[in-house]
């Protein structure tokens, strides 16, 4: 019953994006371009924590950049092998009226490696370094909509990739379980 609720919002979802794609070139374009390009941002936002600055406060945020560093991997490989079980297909390959923005591989919409990566790097970001956590949730949102938008993916994908890289990054800030220092 629940995955059956769920396939219908997701459905319904993207119907309602469809039905939106096209009134506004502006806007269509802006969706596309941050489908594309907005996780780029949390690559910079990493790029700060790694920088970090002086003092304890700089050291925490360089250990948030490598414990990042050790969570993206293994989230990779569980998005990757969640996605091979799962094999669903992305919105615009599986029904004709939705519509995508860009171009893209039809196949492994579930889950969102994106939304898994940016979730991992939020949840481990945000108690060292808040502003920076902030800001990766901020482009973790845009990004899961832009997607969900542009026809890469259904919410439940979003949902699921964020889901999946919150507990590996809940796991990540465990600091006896990944022991990290830098000096």
């Amino acid at each position: 019953m629940p995955l059956a609720l769920a396939r219908t919002l997701d459905d319904r979802a993207v119907a309602a994006a469809s039905a939106v794609v096209g009134h506004s070139r502006q806007a269509d374009r802006v969706a596309a371009f941050l489908a594309l390009h907005l996780a780029k941002s949390h690559v910079l936002l990493l790029g700060l924590l790694l920088v970090g600055g002086r003092g304890p406060a700089g050291r925490r945020r360089r250990e948030a950049a490598l414990r990042i560093a050790v969570a993206l991997p293994v989230t990779i490989g569980v998005v990757g092998l969640v996605g091979r079980l799962a094999d669903r297909q992305r919105p615009f390959a599986r029904a004709a009226a939705s519509a995508s923005l860009v171009a893209h591989a039809p196949d492994r919409s579930f889950p969102s490696r994106h939304s898994a990566c940016a979730a991992v790097m939020t949840t481990i970001a945000l108690p060292s370094a808040p502003t920076v956590g902030a800001l990766m949730g901020l482009g973790a949102a845009g990004l899961a909509v832009s997607r969900v938008y542009a026809g890469l993916h259904y919410p439940s994908d979003v949902l699921a990739g964020w889901l999946i890289g919150a507990l590996i990054g809940i796991i990540a800030r465990r600091k006896e379980l990944v022991r990290v220092t830098w000096t």
